[in-house]
């Protein structure tokens, strides 16, 4: 494969050519792992991952909409602390620069 110089000059045109290397040799790998059955795709990336293997908990995001309980003087926000993760704010903050 030929890397021509691009459109980008700064810092300097052999970095450009180096990434569109790598995104030309991401894009191959994606496209072996395309072709595999599900279980081989999954054993594959468990190399690179070990923990992707192992099944999710279930959350219970709909359970109660209230994010102050009376009833629990110990912690009264932990059903609005046990709602929040990385899901829900990166969904929120993708609204918010959208």
């Amino acid at each position: 494969t030929q890397t021509p110089d691009g459109v980008f000059v700064r810092p300097h045109p052999a970095l450009w050519r180096l990434v569109l290397c790598f995104s030309v040799l991401y894009e191959i790998i994606l496209i072996y792992i395309l072709f595999q059955t599900v279980d081989d795709a999954r054993q594959l990336l468990q190399n690179i991952d070990p923990t992707l293997g192992v099944p999710l908990p279930d959350k219970d995001y709909d359970g109660s909409c209230r994010i102050y309980d009376w009833e629990h003087s110990e912690d009264p926000f932990h059903y609005f602390k046990d709602k929040m993760d990385f899901f829900v704010l990166s969904h929120f903050f993708d609204w918010w620069l959208k």
